[in-house]
């Protein structure tokens, strides 16, 4: 006499986490300068990447420039000027934006700062976590077919999306907490005493788990 199942599907959810630490540092600058009519792109392009190299030593990339007339007859150009740099570099940027600014007629206005983890980073911590969440479903899976006696397979892994408290971080992951355990440590030494934005990541997964026939 063959014994029956308990049942054809089992239903379940699994979850794993991962810590990734950024040691790097996304920099945003907006500039505004006062240009005569007749400076030629050259020039004004060389005046904003010594700008923004007196500012932080970078590879700086430029992007959402206007143009408009100025009251005083002079042209009014603005733009936002973008870098990745270590962690070491974010310190005192209030005042070496400002000490920066020394070309005549262009300032950087304003700045802001991003610590989270790049895409690339999401990315590698995406493939992590759904390996890490299929070994669990594979474990469980043998676990339940030698408790209930029965042959199951995977029937469906689903990766939910869009569940935590902070952001969706790209493909279901979600900042469950963050600490910046170092944001600055701005000396020459930096480089060795870094330690990083850490972010915790999570990913959930629906698992479905079918009697085989």
């Amino acid at each position: 006499m063959s014994i029956q199942p308990v049942q054809d599907t089992i239903q379940f959810v699994l979850s794993a986490e991962e810590t990734v630490t950024n040691d790097t540092v996304k920099v945003v600058a907006s500039i505004v300068a006062l240009v005569t009519h007749d400076m030629t792109e050259q020039k004004l392009k060389d005046s904003i990447r010594q700008l923004t190299q007196r500012f932080i030593k970078a590879e700086w990339n430029f992007s959402n420039m206007t143009r408009s007339n100025h009251a005083a007859g002079l042209e009014q150009i603005t733009l936002t000027a973008t870098a990745r740099v270590p962690e070491s570099e974010n310190y005192g940027l209030d005042r070496r934006r400002v000490e920066a600014s020394v070309i005549e007629g262009m300032t950087i206005a304003s700045h802001n700062t991003d610590t989270s983890p790049t895409t690339a980073q999401i990315e590698q911590a995406q493939s992590k976590l759904r390996l890490t969440i299929l070994r669990k479903a594979e474990a469980e899976r043998q676990t339940i077919s030698d408790t209930l006696a029965a042959i199951y397979r995977l029937g469906s892994v689903s990766f939910n999306e869009g569940h935590g408290t902070q952001s969706n971080l790209r493909g279901g992951m979600v900042a469950m907490s963050a600490s910046a355990y170092g944001s600055g440590f701005g000396n020459d030494d930096a480089d060795e005493d870094a330690i990083g934005n850490a972010v915790k990541l999570v990913m959930q997964a629906t698992v479905q788990l079918r009697i085989s026939r």
